[in-house]
Protein backbone atom coordinates (compact mmCIF):
# COMPACT_ATOMS: atom_id res chain seq x y z
CA UNK A 1 0.00 0.00 0.00
CA UNK A 2 1.51 3.32 -0.99
CA UNK A 3 1.83 6.20 1.40
CA UNK A 4 -0.83 8.40 -0.24
CA UNK A 5 -3.50 5.72 0.38
CA UNK A 6 -2.20 4.53 3.76
CA UNK A 7 -2.61 7.78 5.68
CA UNK A 8 -6.27 8.35 4.77
CA UNK A 9 -7.00 4.71 5.61
CA UNK A 10 -5.31 5.01 9.00
CA UNK A 11 -7.24 8.20 9.70
CA UNK A 12 -10.49 6.48 8.78
CA UNK A 13 -9.72 3.48 11.01
CA UNK A 14 -8.94 5.82 13.91
CA UNK A 15 -12.16 7.79 13.36
CA UNK A 16 -14.18 4.58 13.08
CA UNK A 17 -12.73 3.33 16.36
CA UNK A 18 -13.47 6.58 18.21
CA UNK A 19 -16.99 6.72 16.75
CA UNK A 20 -17.61 3.10 17.69
CA UNK A 21 -16.46 3.66 21.27
CA UNK A 22 -18.58 6.82 21.59
CA UNK A 23 -21.65 5.04 20.19
CA UNK A 24 -21.11 2.07 22.51
CA UNK A 25 -20.71 4.38 25.51
CA UNK A 26 -23.95 6.18 24.62
CA UNK A 27 -25.85 2.90 24.23
CA UNK A 28 -24.55 1.65 27.57
CA UNK A 29 -25.64 4.86 29.28
CA UNK A 30 -29.10 4.66 27.69
CA UNK A 31 -29.39 1.18 29.19
CA UNK A 32 -28.48 2.58 32.61
CA UNK A 33 -24.91 1.25 32.63
CA UNK A 34 -23.01 4.12 34.17
CA UNK A 35 -20.55 1.98 36.11
CA UNK A 36 -18.67 0.71 33.03
CA UNK A 37 -17.24 2.68 30.14
CA UNK A 38 -16.96 1.46 26.55
CA UNK A 39 -13.39 0.18 26.98
CA UNK A 40 -14.38 -1.78 30.09
CA UNK A 41 -17.43 -3.17 28.30
CA UNK A 42 -15.27 -4.36 25.40
CA UNK A 43 -12.80 -5.97 27.81
CA UNK A 44 -15.72 -7.85 29.36
CA UNK A 45 -16.93 -8.82 25.90
CA UNK A 46 -13.51 -10.15 24.89
CA UNK A 47 -13.04 -11.98 28.19
CA UNK A 48 -16.22 -13.95 27.67
CA UNK A 49 -16.00 -17.34 29.36
CA UNK A 50 -12.20 -17.24 29.50
CA UNK A 51 -9.90 -16.74 32.44
CA UNK A 52 -6.97 -14.60 31.30
CA UNK A 53 -4.08 -12.62 32.72
CA UNK A 54 -3.45 -8.96 32.00
CA UNK A 55 -0.54 -10.10 29.86
CA UNK A 56 -2.75 -12.41 27.83
CA UNK A 57 -5.24 -9.60 27.19
CA UNK A 58 -2.45 -7.32 26.00
CA UNK A 59 -0.81 -10.08 23.93
CA UNK A 60 -4.04 -10.46 21.99
CA UNK A 61 -3.37 -6.94 20.78
CA UNK A 62 -6.59 -5.51 22.13
CA UNK A 63 -5.28 -3.23 24.86
CA UNK A 64 -2.12 -1.70 26.25
CA UNK A 65 -0.95 -2.99 29.64
CA UNK A 66 -1.47 0.19 31.66
CA UNK A 67 -4.83 0.77 30.00
CA UNK A 68 -6.07 -2.74 30.68
CA UNK A 69 -4.88 -2.70 34.32
CA UNK A 70 -6.69 0.59 34.98
CA UNK A 71 -9.90 -0.66 33.37
CA UNK A 72 -9.75 -4.04 35.11
CA UNK A 73 -9.65 -2.20 38.43
CA UNK A 74 -12.84 -0.40 37.43
CA UNK A 75 -14.49 -3.65 36.37
CA UNK A 76 -13.50 -5.29 39.66
CA UNK A 77 -14.81 -2.34 41.70
CA UNK A 78 -18.15 -2.58 39.88
CA UNK A 79 -18.34 -6.34 40.47
CA UNK A 80 -17.98 -7.37 36.83
CA UNK A 81 -14.81 -9.45 37.18
CA UNK A 82 -13.14 -11.62 39.76
CA UNK A 83 -9.39 -11.55 40.20
CA UNK A 84 -7.41 -14.50 41.52
CA UNK A 85 -3.72 -15.03 42.03
CA UNK A 86 -2.32 -17.81 39.88
CA UNK A 87 -1.47 -20.72 42.24
CA UNK A 88 1.68 -21.46 40.20
CA UNK A 89 2.97 -17.88 40.10
CA UNK A 90 1.70 -15.54 42.82
CA UNK A 91 2.81 -12.50 40.76
CA UNK A 92 0.23 -13.32 38.10
CA UNK A 93 -3.41 -12.32 38.49
CA UNK A 94 -6.04 -14.14 36.46
CA UNK A 95 -9.34 -12.44 35.70
CA UNK A 96 -12.73 -13.81 34.70
CA UNK A 97 -16.26 -12.47 34.49
CA UNK A 98 -18.72 -12.72 37.34
CA UNK A 99 -22.41 -13.35 36.63
CA UNK A 100 -22.86 -9.58 36.58
CA UNK A 101 -19.98 -9.38 34.09
CA UNK A 102 -21.61 -12.00 31.90
CA UNK A 103 -24.77 -9.87 31.88
CA UNK A 104 -22.72 -6.85 30.77
CA UNK A 105 -21.11 -9.00 28.07
CA UNK A 106 -24.53 -10.10 26.82
CA UNK A 107 -25.66 -6.46 26.66
CA UNK A 108 -22.59 -5.55 24.63
CA UNK A 109 -23.41 -8.43 22.27
CA UNK A 110 -26.93 -7.01 21.83
CA UNK A 111 -25.52 -3.55 21.14
CA UNK A 112 -23.06 -4.97 18.60
CA UNK A 113 -25.98 -6.72 16.87
CA UNK A 114 -27.83 -3.37 16.77
CA UNK A 115 -24.78 -1.72 15.21
CA UNK A 116 -24.53 -4.53 12.68
CA UNK A 117 -28.17 -4.05 11.71
CA UNK A 118 -27.51 -0.33 11.14
CA UNK A 119 -24.57 -1.08 8.85
CA UNK A 120 -24.79 -2.00 5.20
CA UNK A 121 -23.13 -5.42 5.41
CA UNK A 122 -22.66 -5.61 1.64
CA UNK A 123 -20.34 -2.61 1.74
CA UNK A 124 -18.17 -4.10 4.51
CA UNK A 125 -16.04 -6.21 2.19
CA UNK A 126 -13.00 -4.33 3.48
CA UNK A 127 -12.11 -6.81 6.20
CA UNK A 128 -9.28 -8.50 4.29
CA UNK A 129 -7.52 -5.22 3.42
CA UNK A 130 -7.81 -4.23 7.09
CA UNK A 131 -6.24 -7.54 8.11
CA UNK A 132 -3.37 -6.83 5.70
CA UNK A 133 -2.99 -3.37 7.26
CA UNK A 134 -3.01 -4.86 10.77
CA UNK A 135 -0.36 -7.44 9.83
CA UNK A 136 1.85 -4.72 8.36
CA UNK A 137 1.48 -2.47 11.40
CA UNK A 138 2.10 -5.41 13.73
CA UNK A 139 5.32 -6.18 11.87
CA UNK A 140 6.31 -2.53 12.14
CA UNK A 141 6.05 -2.63 15.91
CA UNK A 142 7.85 -5.96 16.14
CA UNK A 143 4.95 -8.23 17.08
Amino acid sequence: MSQPTLLPLLSLVERAHRTFMDALDQRLQRRGRRDANAVQAMIAYHLGDLELTVGELTERGLYQGSNVSYNLKGLAAAGYIRQQRDPNDRRVVRVSLTEQGQTLRAEVGEILAEFSALTDAASLNAIEPLRVLLRGLSEARGV
